[in-house]
């Protein structure tokens, strides 16, 4: 059926290819350092890639646009950050940036960690190197662009934020910044002792959703021991404790700076040990993070309680019913501000995995839980009241 334009001129909700939808970008212009004829056809480079199968196999692609050919001189300007170098570059001779080329490189890398680097030369796009962002950094001021399923495309600015996401043909509704703006959900991870970690949250709901096979995370507001886990974790606070030592360095390499001219050779040697002990902190970090978002692939959810202890995952969400209250569930809101204050009935698409996911928000009075989709989008419910809440989670691809 045909809709109005504001012209009064007859429209369609006819599919596009995504140069249409991304040309209408407000930002785009033609300025440097990336011209709109240059992004475009980078876009276009992706989405045929993309298209392109590899023995049988469809190929998830990521790219990140080094404009200025200075992508290892981008600092992190996250609000966890500590203006930190974002990326690690690994530099090769340059290679004709075509969708043959690109899906040959994105086969041989690792889609979720690793990104094909696209450097501007004389207004040309070509392929410079294999680029990964630094562990507990953002990427800084750079764009990527993402195609983790064929044909499905997603900007993402130097937040690591959503942009756009172009799928079936369509620009997609935009997804909402949950674990940075004021809302029920910051309110119901400050409840679970989450907030100050929530980084760390989103970063393991990203690596579960490059696994491709879905995945649900139960935060819960008090520890409980009726979850029987498959996986119980013998150090439930390994990552609590990993990021503790981490902020402790962190303060001590502070501390250590301020002493300025005045350092002795002992402030050397100290500092010295205290950037070796860091490094090897964040390297089980991140390897704690990434484990336990492939291993949140399996069936069954996995159980984070307050300060961010991981009972276990493979935990399988049994019927349960509120302590008090109704306790028939009423129909989800679907939210589109984290407010919670602009919403719509949810129409109901997920399977067992998100019904059993918005039970458990729904009974559980303070729990919050983000559910992954198979296909890639992530949801996140919580309680309000005699209200299910639930937002469609804003989750960076890279």
């Amino acid at each position: 059926m045909n809709a109005m334009a504001e012209d009064g001129s007859a429209t369609t909700n006819a599919p596009e290819y995504p140069r249409a939808v991304f040309e209408r970008l407000p930002w785009l212009r033609d300025e440097e350092p990336i011209s709109r004829d240059v992004f475009l056809r980078i876009v276009d480079t992706v989405f045929f890639a993309s298209m392109m199968p590899e023995e049988g196999e469809p190929v998830p692609i990521a790219v990140v646009v080094d404009a200025d050919n200075c992508l290892e001189e981008v600092v992190d300007d996250s609000p966890w950050g500590g203006d930190e170098r974002a990326w690690f570059v690994w530099r090769f001779a340059e290679l004709e940036f075509n969708p043959k080329n690109l899906k040959k490189l994105a086969h041989g890398i690792e889609y979720g960690r690793d990104l094909a680097v696209v450097t501007i030369r004389d207004g040309v796009p070509i392929m410079t190197g294999i680029a990964r962002r630094q562990p507990f950094t953002n990427g800084g001021n750079v764009v990527r662009i993402a195609a983790p399923r064929p044909g499905v495309l997603v900007l993402e600015d130097q937040d690591g934020q959503l942009g756009v996401r172009y799928e079936a043909g369509h620009e997609m509704p935009a997804d909402v910044e949950v674990f940075l703006e004021d809302g029920p959900v910051r309110d119901g991870l400050q409840r679970c002792g989450l907030l100050d970690r929530a980084w760390m949250l989103a970063e393991t709901i990203r690596h579960a959703r490059v696994s491709q096979a879905g995945a649900m995370f139960l935060c819960s507001p008090a520890l409980d021991s009726c979850f029987l886990p498959k996986y119980r974790f013998v150090e439930p606070s390994l990552m609590a404790r990993l990021t503790d030592r981490k902020r402790t360095l962190n303060l001590k390499r502070i501390a250590l700076a301020q002493v300025g001219g005045n350092a002795t050779s002992e402030d050397a040697d100290e500092d010295a040990e205290i950037r070796s002990e860091l490094e090897q902190v964040r390297a089980s970090t991140t390897a704690a993070i990434e484990m336990l978002g492939r291993l949140a692939a399996n069936d069954g959810a996995v159980i984070i309680e307050p300060n961010f202890m991981v009972a276990g995952a493979g935990c399988i969400v049994r019927d349960i019913r509120p302590p008090q209250g109704p306790n028939e569930m009423p129909t989800p809101k679907d939210c589109r501000n984290a407010m919670g204050t602009d919403y719509v009935d949810l129409v109901q698409s997920g399977g067992a995995r998100h019904a059993a996911g918005l039970r458990f928000a729904w009974a559980v009075p303070g729990a919050v839980v983000f559910i992954v989709s198979a296909d890639g989008p992530v949801r996140c419910a919580t309680r309000r009241a005699d209200e299910l809440l639930t937002w469609p989670v804003r989750v960076p691809e890279t």
